[in-house]
This record gives structure tokens, sequence and C-alpha cells, in this order.
């Protein structure tokens, strides 16, 4: 019981100096679900992923200057750089895709 006491004592030094980031990720006003998240420090990576509704929540070890991704599809949509300062909230709105057309392309068969 000591043990256990004892460990749980420990952990809480670190449980209250983490870092809480929340928000939603919109496209044309509508949340967008599955998106990840990854915000990045020095080589220290926390990642996430947002639900449904596009809300999300990552705990981050420190405060300091983040690099923030979102990726969807395997593709990164975006990124910001934000200061981390204790809990706080931050929300992401993404641009639609412009869709790409390619032009002056035919094809031709050849005949043996």
């Amino acid at each position: 019981m000591k043990k256990i006491l004892l460990s749980a004592i420990m952990l809480l030094p670190a449980a209250a100096f983490s870092q809480n980031i929340t928000g939603k990720i919109t496209q044309a006003g509508k949340g967008v679900s599955y998106i990840e998240i990854i915000a990045s420090k020095d080589q220290k990576k926390q990642t996430s992923i947002s639900d449904e509704k596009g809300n999300y929540q990552l705990k981050l070890p420190e405060n300091g200057n983040y690099n923030i991704k979102l990726i969807q599809d395997g593709t990164e949509i975006s990124s910001r750089e934000i200061m981390v300062k204790g809990d706080m909230k931050e929300d992401f709105s993404i641009e639609k895709k412009q869709e790409k057309q390619i032009e002056g392309i035919s094809l031709t068969a050849k005949k043996n």
C-alpha cells in the first residue's frame, strides 16, 4: 500500500505540469472529423485525432513554442506555430482544397 501511495505522489507533479490544448477543426463552418494533429517541440511529439465533430485534445508535457501540423489522408493541410502557457483553446479553420486540372495531355495507341 505504501508503494502505491508513494508512486501516486511521485507522479502528481508530472500531471500537474502537463498542458491541455483543446479546440475544434472546421472547414466552411463545419467540424472536420479524423484529422491528425501533431504537436512537436525539439525532438518531442504528441499526437491526437479529431472526433466526429472536429473536436480534439492534446496533452503536452511542458510550456513553450510548438509547431502544430494538421494531417488529412497522409497529407499536411495546415501548419502553425503556437506558444503554450498552460491549458488553452486553439481552433483551426481549413480552407477547401483547390482541385487541380491537368491540361494538354493526349494519349495515342501504337499499332503493331
